[in-house]
């Protein structure tokens, strides 16, 4: 047997044996190199990496270019000081500081879940800070240099409030939805009231249903106003006095509308009648003191 560097032997004379020990303060071994318990391997050390195949417990400072575990527990603090990958489960009762990323699962589609029972979950970032679903679509992205832009994809919650006010509450006092017609407008008022007020590029519409002026010797309609325009006639096929006025549409009012009819003539005698009013047309006769019938002009106004 040689003996190397660490390495003595002892006569055992008596026996006629040779005892073997190893020095192993100072020793050094080449690798591969195993360390067994009752012929089981506990600690493999070869060129590239250390194995051990029981629980490791570190109670000074791990200094580890890269650490692979099934389950790695940390009872202080722990500081990565580049890429983690974790395939299983990664605690720590203290802080832990990864200098590039955390990543749990290989691919979008893996599953991730970061909880805590008691405490809270600090997220820093220099720029966007994207949260995804696994299809890779952001569920919340924070914007902005000190982050205070934040958009959702879509948010449910059972109350939300806004300077300290229910969101419900400032909701119920809105201005309701509502179209102002036709020669009213809304207007701002200096305390932030909505208000009502009459449109002043908006022309009012005419009061009168129908109105005009005729020129009764020839049927010439002189003049038509109002809402809705009309036509001429002779009543009965009379050569005077005789008129009927036709409206384009019949008056919403029915047979009792408000109808003024005036003469304009210089025949003191002449005397003018309404004889017939319908919703679609009415009647007038204009006649002397002997009952012979006379053509004048005339005006009237049929009121809404």
């Amino acid at each position: 047997m040689r003996v190397g560097e660490g390495l003595y032997s002892l006569s055992q004379h008596g026996a006629g044996a040779m005892e073997v020990a190893l020095v192993t303060e100072g020793a050094q071994f080449k690798a591969p190199f195993f360390l067994l318990k009752d012929g089981a391997p506990k600690v493999k050390l070869s060129n590239g990496e250390s194995i051990f195949y029981d629980d490791l417990k570190v109670n000074g400072t791990l200094d580890a270019g890269s650490l692979e575990a099934d389950t790695a527990t940390f009872d202080g603090d722990v500081d990565f000081n580049d890429t983690v990958s974790v395939a299983g489960v990664l605690s720590a009762n203290g802080p832990i500081a990864v200098g590039h990323s955390l990543k749990f699962g290989t691919s979008l589609e893996d599953s991730c879940q970061i909880s805590s029972e008691s405490g809270s979950l600090l997220t820093r970032v220099a720029n966007t800070s994207l949260l995804q679903n696994g299809a890779g679509a952001s569920i919340c992205e924070s914007r902005g240099v000190d982050q205070s832009t934040v958009f959702f994809g879509g948010v449910s919650v059972p109350s939300l409030s806004v300077d300290g006010d229910d969101l419900n509450t400032l909701l119920n006092e809105r201005e309701r939805k509502f179209a102002a017609r036709n020669g009213l407008s809304k207007a701002l008022e200096t305390d932030g009231s909505i208000s009502l007020i009459l449109d002043p590029s908006w022309e009012l519409p005419s009061p009168f249903w129908c109105a005009g002026k005729i020129e009764g010797s020839t049927l010439i309609i002189r003049n038509s106003s109002g809402r809705v325009p009309f036509t001429m006639s002779r009543g009965g096929a009379a050569p005077a006095g005789r008129y009927r006025i036709d409206f384009a549409q019949p008056h919403p009012v029915g047979v009792h509308y408000t109808l003024p009819v005036n003469l304009e003539t210089t025949i003191q005698e002449a005397t003018l009648v309404i004889t017939d009013t319908t919703a679609s047309f009415f009647r007038v006769e204009i006649f002397l003191a002997d009952g012979s019938y006379v053509n004048t002009n005339f005006h009237f106004v049929v009121l809404m």
